[in-house]
């Protein structure tokens, strides 16, 4: 502990900055000036700004200290100046003077650099990256050296994008997919990329190790005054159609943004809050559950297509078919001096149709083994409004407060059909069963969130919350079985499920930091939650009596409430090194009522010391490092503590477990980046995550051998599984990521080179028995992206990846098995506007079984040309899986099976389409 409390951690950059306006005597303001600021002594570059149409620039963040600014304009004589800052900030007014001689005006101080680091943050200027005229910001974003392309979306230097600020606002705030889908490529001057900090580290300067993966996108001066966006629609082959848009409207600060889709081709909504009620309906019982996403590898499947695991949600990408209608709204903008506003509005309605094949085989110890078939057909009606905003009040100089209020309204609508069959290692029928299942969900969730800060005189800082959440879900079931084995008499279900599960969460607290000379900071905290969980689940059997049934019913309380006591330190070296070292004292209070089937009461008093660090340490402009440690507690749920069963499939049941207990994580996040903005700039990126788990909430899996009836008096046929939470240590999981990029001007283009070994091992019991499930995956590969002009945009990439398998306790179950990933997309404009868009894809897999054969060839391509005046419209003609092999196949690794998932996506069709730009 003494070690912890000692080690050094960053002092993040105080809210100082230095802002100015850059003219000439003759020619008024400068836009487009170079403004360059450096620390003294070392001439380290601390900060860098372009001066906008007005000739103002500022460059925030920074400490107290001596700085060097340097202004350069083409034509005008350089101008440097000291500047040191105390406690406020500064103001300048530069008048550069320009050259005696008219050929210095070829001078190339003015030339912005292809990426520019200040701090923690990496600005890359568009004007390095050549992208069609058509590309969205997205298609910006994945030629950055940084960007890497994975099934489950893009990641920037190894981490999903969490936020997406336009100009360091938020835009449509919980959906970060919107703004790089939506916005054109052609509006952005630059994209930076930092981790942002949390709402009390931004203010009083604290870095509590709390970040988030964020983009801005950094508009040019132009874009910010007018109006643009794009309509489309298409009508093809097998009636399908899409239709929709975007239109923005930027006066400065004033913006609004309006968003709109239409179609039958899985384009879909972009935010995982649109998907509860999705959820509900594709999870199945037992293994499934608990199961899915804990190691996979996906197989199959294309952008243009569905399929995929839940993380794919995260793209916009839900299983199965779907027809989505959508709208938003976004609007952002400064009232007078005080009011900075942001708020949306979004609406979706889907029908989606999801039809699975899947084939599950467990982990056994002894000679009965068992393979679970399923084949089940899903229909989805989800209907969601989501309401969100972000209002800032600017008091005084020392006072600003923060509201956020957000709501979101779900309805959905369920029907499921399911056949299933447990299958012993002989080849014999174990049992098997036919399901047909009716969900009616409703579902709402308010919340608000308030911010208080303040700022007191010589470095010191008060920030307070309050947050209030209320959820409520709403369900109604029906549910229609047959189970039957040999040696038995059909068994039927016949019953009606009502459950009704109401959370409600009060947390808040306050942080105090002062700061302690020119370096160092300390930094008091106090945190306080209230968290309660009620669970009202009733099943009435449709054939007796209108009584619940007492096995698949509960009735339970769950209340949780937390206190948080912590201190903490940070120093900033001029060296180069800044760090921090918090130390959190927990107190948690929890207690569970079960009112039904059995009166019972469980109280637990937990405590529990939650040490935290930051250290990073910059060589030179060029690299950093930066290591992050985190602890947490987590709570098990009212769900996965209540002991009713779920019988929705009646050969996988599953239960919960009154017992659980909270586990404690730990988990070391290490990032090491070099950027050189030389004439020829290279980058490289590594990254390693580990993460360690006590007391993990993983999963029992027991399965009955001969035909058992339970205590509760609940039948179970020979090989049916019942599944429950357990807590167990061991789990671990370890990723590592390397990214390399460099320019190979002789081809106009960029090369990616990236590698990865991630690990992971999962425990769980099976019938008693403690077995560890370990996954490796190794990744390399490469992308060659074009940097040769907007006319022609290819990227050709190429991805191996070698999958291990093991578990303890069948290694007989271990395997192998290799996957190759080539693409190619290539997108060209020719000068008469003809437009050629292609997207191939090969994908081949060793080491599956010769039933499973996954490999395919996706090639989608479009043929177009550009209409009217300035092109701002494109009539095309597009085919979509040209060679109609499109499937979605993915392996999952859990702690007690692998399984096989096959599910049905969008095959070959053909379509016309009209895009105008506005």
């Amino acid at each position: 502990m003494t070690v912890i409390l000692s080690a050094p951690a960053i002092l993040a950059a105080q809210d100082l900055k230095i802002s100015g306006m850059v003219e000439s005597k003759e020619d008024g303001a400068l836009t487009g000036a170079v403004v360059v600021l450096s620390s003294l002594p070392d001439s380290t570059m601390t900060g860098f700004a372009i001066t906008d149409g007005d000739g103002h620039f500022i460059i925030d963040q920074l400490d107290q200290g001596d700085y060097t600014l340097k202004v350069s304009f083409v034509g005008f004589e350089e101008f440097i100046s000291p500047i040191r800052l105390g406690n406020d900030s500064h103001t300048i007014k530069i008048k550069l003077v320009p050259y005696v001689k008219e050929l210095s005006r070829i001078v190339v101080e003015s030339t912005a650099p292809n990426s520019i680091i200040s701090g923690d943050t990496t600005a890359y200027y568009a004007s390095g990256f050549r992208v069609n005229p058509d590309a969205t910001a997205e298609e910006l974003l994945a030629k950055l050296p940084v960007a890497v392309s994975t099934p489950d979306g893009l990641k920037v230097e190894g981490e999903d994008v969490q936020k997406v600020l336009v100009d360091g606002t938020e835009f449509f705030s919980n959906d970060p997919n919107i703004a790089l889908k939506n916005l054109p490529a052609g509006i952005i001057e630059k994209i930076e990329i930092f981790d942002q900090l949390s709402e009390e580290s931004q203010f009083t300067g604290f870095d509590d190790g709390e970040t988030l993966k964020t983009v801005n996108i950094v508009t040019k001066v132009e874009a910010r005054h007018g109006t643009f966006g794009k309509l489309y629609g298409a009508y093809g082959t097998d009636s399908r159609f899409s239709a929709g848009g975007n239109i923005n409207f930027f006066n400065g600060e004033s913006r609004w943004t309006i968003l709109g889709l239409s179609n039958n081709i899985n384009q879909q909504n972009f935010s995982t809050e649109d998907l509860s009620g999705i959820l509900s309906g594709s999870t199945r019982g037992g293994g499934g559950k608990s199961g899915r996403n804990r190691g996979q590898s996906s197989m199959g499947g294309s952008r243009f297509s569905a399929g995929g695991s839940i993380n794919n949600f995260l793209t916009g990408n839900q299983s199965g078919i779907s027809e989505v209608n959508s709208s938003g709204v976004n609007y952002n903008d400064q009232w007078g001096d005080k009011w900075k506003v942001n708020g949306s509005y979004f609406f979706n309605s889907s029908e989606n149709i999801n039809e699975e094949i899947l084939s599950q085989q467990f982990f056994r110890q002894g000679e009965f083994l068992q393979q679970y078939e399923e084949n089940s057909t899903t229909k989805t009606d989800n209907l969601n409004h989501r309401f969100n905003a972000n209002l800032i009040y600017d008091l005084n100089n020392n006072n600003i407060i923060t509201l956020r209020p957000a709501f979101s309204l779900q309805k959905t609508y369920i029907q499921r059909q399911l056949s299933a069959v447990n299958i012993t290692n002989e080849n014999e029928l174990a049992n098997e069963s036919i399901t047909t299942e009716i969900s009616d969900v409703f579902s709402y969730n308010l919340s608000t969130q308030i911010f208080w800060r303040h700022r007191f005189q010589k470095g010191k800082s008060l920030t307070t919350h309050f947050n209030t959440t209320v959820n409520e879900t709403l369900s109604d079931n029906v549910i229609n079985a047959e189970t039957t084995s040999e040696m038995n008499d059909p068994d039927f279900t016949n019953q009606v499920r009502s459950n009704e599960n109401a959370i409600v969460t009060l947390n808040g607290g306050a942080v105090f930091s002062n700061q302690i000379g020119a370096n160092s900071q300390l930094m008091v905290n106090y945190n306080f939650a209230l968290n309660e969980d009620n669970i009202d689940n009733q099943a009435n059997s449709l054939s007796e009596t209108n009584l619940p049934d007492t096995t698949l019913s509960a009735k339970l309380n769950y209340g949780v409430f937390t206190q948080t006591f912590g201190v903490g330190y940070q120093m900033r070296k001029k060296e180069g090194l800044t760090a921090m070292a918090r130390l959190n004292y927990q107190f948690a209070k929890s207690a569970n009522e079960i009112a039904f089937p059995e009166y019972q009461v469980a109280n637990n008093l937990g405590y529990a010391l939650l040490p935290g660090a930051v250290i990073k340490y910059s060589f030179n402009q060029d690299n950093n490092i930066t290591v992050h440690y985190r602890t947490a507690v987590n709570q098990p749920t009212a769900s996965q503590l209540q002991p009713a069963v779920d019988n929705s499939n009646t050969l996988q049941l599953t239960t919960g477990n009154p017992n659980l207990t909270r586990n404690y994580s730990h988990s070391l996040v290490a990032r090491y980046s070099n950027t050189n903005i030389s004439d020829r700039p290279t980058s490289f990126f590594g990254m390693l995550y580990v993460n360690h788990i006590n007391d993990y909430i993983a999963n029992s899996s027991y399965t009955v051998l001969s035909d058992t009836t339970l205590e509760n008096g609940l039948f179970l046929s020979r090989g049916t599984q019942i599944n429950s939470p357990v807590n167990l240590d061991g789990y671990l999981n370890i990723r590592s990521l390397g990214n390399y990029s460099v320019p190979m001007n002789f081809l106009g283009s960029k090369l990616n080179i990236h590698a990865a070994i991630n690990f992971s091992k999962i425990p769980g019991l099976v019938n008693g028995i403690q077995n560890n499930a370990r996954m490796t995956d190794i990744t390399q590969g490469f992308a060659l992206a074009s940097n040769i002009s907007p006319q022609i945009d290819f990227t050709l990439s190429y991805a191996f990846n070698y999958n291990i398998i093991q578990n303890d306790i069948q290694q007989d179950q271990d395997q192998n098995y290799k996957v190759h990933d080539l693409g190619l997309k290539f997108n060209w404009i020719s000068d008469k506007g003809f437009v050629l868009r292609n997207e191939t894809i090969l994908k081949r897999y060793d080491g599956f079984t010769q039933d499973l054969d996954p490999n395919m060839a996706l090639w989608n391509i479009s043929v177009g040309k550009k209409l009217f005046k300035n092109d701002p419209a494109e009539l095309a003609i597009k085919v979509y899986d040209l060679l109609n092999q499109n499937q979605q196949i993915t392996r999952n690794l859990t702690e007690t099976y692998v399984e096989d998932l096959q599910t049905n996506v969008l095959q070959q069709y053909y379509m016309v389409s009209l895009t105008y730009k506005i």
